[in-house]
């Protein structure tokens, strides 16, 4: 399947409707940019599962809010390794670092982990969408401290910590992204087995091992290949279990 633009035509309608399930702050974001004044600049755009949204080096056009599926954003070594960096769930905007760099080319690469929609908004106009309306402009600035947050953490505790400990302060910091004017009582983490054996770089046996005996503490639930972590787990007052 080739990606394709959708026509301006009932574009906003899908957009809401795709945004749904990632809350009720991704659904206002959508409908703030729909009323603004760049609406018709934005536009709706889906790209296969494994396709390149942008690859280091490509010149920066647009920035990208994500509607539904997952975004794998990493770096290529030397070595030719592929290095993940995070991954972007519905709700969340990708490609901000880059919107910012003078160089004005992306030092980082995106790829689609699933079929993935998206909405591409001119880089030009995320200053407007930003003065114009805080709620976008919030949102912005708690992804980007989220995410230095918890690169921060996973570099810190990589050569500090055991496993056990690196996982668990990585769930938690997923489960308050989740968390986020949620009220259930478990908070689905939209990551697999491999995606945290890959951003903590060990293996996905490692990493299930690890889940089973952290399950077995009553911390989490793993089913089916989504992980959810118990309310209350990670308020201050939980030991890590080691194992």
């Amino acid at each position: 399947m080739s990606n394709s633009d959708s026509t301006y035509s009932g574009k906003w309608s899908s957009a809401v409707a795709l945004s749904t399930d990632a809350g009720n702050e991704a659904v206002e974001i959508v409908q703030s940019i729909a009323g603004s004044q760049v609406a018709e600049r934005v536009r709706l755009k889906h790209y296969s599962k494994g396709s390149q949204v942008y690859v280091r080096g490509d010149q920066v056009e647009s920035v990208f809010f994500l509607l539904s599926g997952k975004v794998r954003i990493y770096s290529v070594g030397n070595n030719g390794r592929r290095v993940t960096h995070w991954f972007v769930s519905g709700g969340e905007f990708f490609g901000l670092a880059d919107h910012w760099n003078r160089s004005r080319a992306h030092d980082v690469c995106a790829e689609s982990q699933q079929s993935v929609v998206v909405l591409v908004i001119p880089h030009k106009d995320l200053g407007g969408l930003m003065d114009s309306y805080p709620l976008i402009r919030d949102s912005i600035l708690r992804q980007l401290a989220r995410r230095v947050r918890t690169n921060r953490n996973l570099i810190v505790s990589s050569t500090t910590e055991q496993l056990s400990v690196r996982l668990f302060e990585l769930l938690v910091s997923l489960e308050e992204t989740k968390r986020f004017g949620v009220q259930e009582k478990r908070a689905v983490i939209g990551y697999t087995q491999e995606d945290l054996a890959e951003l903590l770089g060990v293996t996905r046996q490692s990493v299930n091992r690890v889940l089973r005996h952290f399950e077995s503490k009553g911390l989490i639930k793993v089913q089916r290949r989504r992980i959810s972590v118990v309310k209350g787990v990670g308020s201050g007052t939980t030991t890590i279990p080691t194992e």
